[in-house]
């Protein structure tokens, strides 16, 4: 009988142990719920923020994806010594902001496919190798690899400015010719209404000279 006493008592004490040992898993495991939720709501948060911020620059000139100084600074790059039309930096910037939407648009829907709350780096990256057929380096695992730039060769390097400099002739070439359209447009319906005014001073003059006759 006496061997059995310190057997029990030692039971009791692994059983409450074991309870303060779970008690402190189940207190751990709230708390980094509660960490959990409070950033969701912290990203939430600067989403809407920068959701307002977004709207309520929309009727700005300068509310755009790509700002205008970064414009400025990538065309130097891209295309050195060319120069610009503002109407084609406006354009520009407008197809920045429609690919910026796009691929946020795109980007959620995968995101919401996966019942996340925020968008990741893999389903901007997913959507652009799907749809854009654009590789993100350093996106193909779970996590990001630091990128390293390769060097390209010159000739390369000049092919590319080529490039981009035919694309940014064809882009103003397209804006002059809308310019060209419009002013054309103005041209002709100044013209219809001097003709339209001319005719209704014929129709007067011929309506007074009538009058006179008749009297």
């Amino acid at each position: 009988m006496s061997s059995e006493i310190p057997l029990k008592s030692d039971t009791k004490q692994t059983n409450l142990k074991a309870q303060k040992e779970a008690q402190k898993i189940k207190e751990m495991h709230d708390a980094q719920l509660r960490l959990a939720a409070a950033a969701r709501e912290r990203q939430k948060e600067k989403q809407a923020k920068l959701m307002a911020e977004l709207e309520n620059g929309a009727g700005k000139d300068d509310a755009h994806a790509v700002s205008r100084e970064m414009l400025e600074k990538l065309i130097k790059e891209c295309a050195p010594g060319e120069t610009f039309d503002e109407d084609v930096k406006t354009a520009l910037l407008n197809l920045a902001d429609d690919f910026v939407e796009e691929v946020a648009i795109q980007s959620h829907k995968l995101a919401k496919l996966r019942n996340a709350d925020v968008i990741d780096a893999k389903d901007v990256a997913l959507h652009l190798e799907r749809e854009w057929d654009i590789a993100v380096p350093g996106t193909s695992g779970e996590e990001l690899r630091p990128y390293k730039r390769l060097q390209k060769p010159g000739t390369q390097t000049q092919r590319e400015a080529k490039v981009r400099k035919a694309m940014a002739r064809a882009v103003e070439a397209k804006i002059l010719q809308e310019k060209e359209r419009r002013r054309e447009e103005r041209r002709m319906a100044k013209l219809q209404r001097q003709a339209q005014g001319a005719g209704q001073k014929d129709e007067e003059s011929d309506s007074e000279s009538s009058s006179g006759s008749d009297e």
